[in-house]
């Protein structure tokens, strides 16, 4: 526990900036909403007979968001990021985020980690790529079957076919590597080292592995002006 010191201050802005925002949106939701309070609190959706719209909570999607996304309902706000030239940012943006996470475990410059841990400020990356990349490709990855016409769902389920042969790539390189370093060097040091590293490796992966299909989405989807008139 010899980096909760240095961890302090930051996790405890974070807990009364966290407590603070729910007391303001708890305030805001009593004042402006009588009914599905528990639905304008999250910011689901509320459909057009009154009712709080679908959840599909393994998906991680709401029925309505999707079906705003899909037909351009959301384009003034996140219009933007449906740009190709924005996707395919997005597409290089996302593995470097993996990337500088990992980096973060290491000792090297720029590293912005903190001691004893396999965590750094890159660390915060990943999530933000993540949204803005399931964002651009208009929720398709994570959509339910139900929510999407033939044509999106076997460009989805390629998408995903393609994404886990990249995925099992990726692991098994990681797996050589700290096979190799293990036998190179085998001491205290390096022992900390293959930690560390692990641990950024983990925490990557818990936002490269959902990432991973609208990533390839995003490369592979071409104008929607284009591929409306296939």
């Amino acid at each position: 526990m010899n980096w909760l010191p240095e961890w302090a201050s930051f996790i405890g802005f974070s807990i009364i900036f966290g407590v603070v925002g729910i007391a303001w949106r708890v305030r805001r939701v009593q004042r402006h909403h009588r009914e599905h309070r528990i639905a304008h609190f999250f910011g689901w959706p509320i459909d057009t007979t009154g009712k709080p719209t679908r959840v599909y909570w393994i998906e991680g999607v709401t029925r309505a968001d999707v079906e705003n996304a899909l037909l351009g309902h959301t384009d003034q706000r996140w219009g933007w990021l449906c740009r190709p030239a924005t996707r395919r940012a997005l597409v290089v943006a996302n593995p470097i985020s993996w990337a500088l996470t990992i980096y973060g475990a290491t000792d090297l410059p720029l590293s912005l980690g903190y001691d004893d841990t396999g965590f750094s400020l890159w660390a915060l990356l990943p999530l933000v790529m993540w949204l803005a990349v399931r964002r651009s490709v208009r929720l398709i990855a994570d959509a339910p079957a139900e929510l999407l016409d033939e044509r999106l769902i076997a460009l989805r389920d390629r998408t995903y076919v393609n994404s886990y042969r990249w995925l099992s790539n990726a692991v098994g390189f990681v797996a050589v590597f700290l096979i190799a370093a293990n036998e190179f060097d085998s001491g205290d040091d390096s022992i900390r080292t293959q930690t560390d590293f692990l641990t950024a490796s983990a925490y990557a992966s818990i936002f490269a592995v959902p990432a991973l299909p609208s990533v390839l989405l995003a490369w592979t989807l071409r104008n929607e002006r284009t591929s409306a008139s296939d």
